[in-house]
């Protein structure tokens, strides 16, 4: 009997490590999700799998992070390479993916908020 548990045990964790590590690498930066959970959920399958007896280190979370990010960050991804190699930490990563963000947004709000002006004086 206990072999038996143990064969489905295994078998169902193998399942899961295959699933997780599918989950890991086809995982991308949807448009509504901002870059903090973005990071928190690889982080988050990174410590699932962990947990299963699959290392995910620092690097490929890094990795992982540059290659899921959508293109309009592809100015940010050069800056960050070509930045300091002992800097490239996933931390300094972070902190700088929230104050890329943050110029994002306001871009954004700056070509909502010209493009209402522009609709208005054309009455």
């Amino acid at each position: 009997m206990w072999q038996r548990l143990k064969s489905i045990y295994e078998r169902d964790s193998l399942q899961q490590k295959y699933t997780l590590m599918q989950e890991f690498f086809e995982y991308k930066k949807k448009d509504e999700t901002n870059i903090a959970t973005f990071i928190s959920d690889l982080k988050n399958l990174s410590f699932r799998l962990k947990g299963l007896g699959e290392e995910i280190n620092e690097m490929m979370i890094i990795s992982k992070v540059l290659t899921a990010l959508p293109e309009s960050y592809r100015y940010f991804i050069s800056a960050w390479e070509s930045s300091p190699a002992t800097e490239r930490t996933l931390t300094n990563l972070t902190a700088r993916l929230l104050v890329e963000e943050g110029r994002n947004v306001k871009d954004r709000e700056e070509v909502v908020a010209f493009k209402t002006e522009e609709k208005k004086t054309q009455k």
